[in-house]
């Protein structure tokens, strides 16, 4: 049975390559919104500072990755996966 201890020390010692290539910077990616309610929603994104329009029910925009944080928690939006 193999033994996972080299594994964990590596991680602690932050060098192990846990996905994509060694040294290659963490880039954040846009996610997709879709609006789910009535009428038209207009979001200001508080780090971007950029217009999010949401014209009527089944709209969806891609969401800058600075802003989904706060995207998350608005009512009657729903990431799409």
């Amino acid at each position: 049975m193999a033994c996972c201890g080299g594994q964990r020390a590596a991680l602690r010692a932050g060098t192990a390559n846990i996905g994509g290539e060694a040294g290659a910077p963490f880039v954040p990616r846009a996610h997709e919104f879709e609006y789910t309610g009535a009428g038209e929603l207009a979001i200001t994104g508080p780090l971007t500072g950029k217009l999010y329009t949401f014209r009527g029910r089944g709209t969806r925009l891609r969401v800058d990755a600075s802003d989904v944080a706060s995207f998350v928690s608005i009512p009657n939006l729903r990431r799409v996966p």
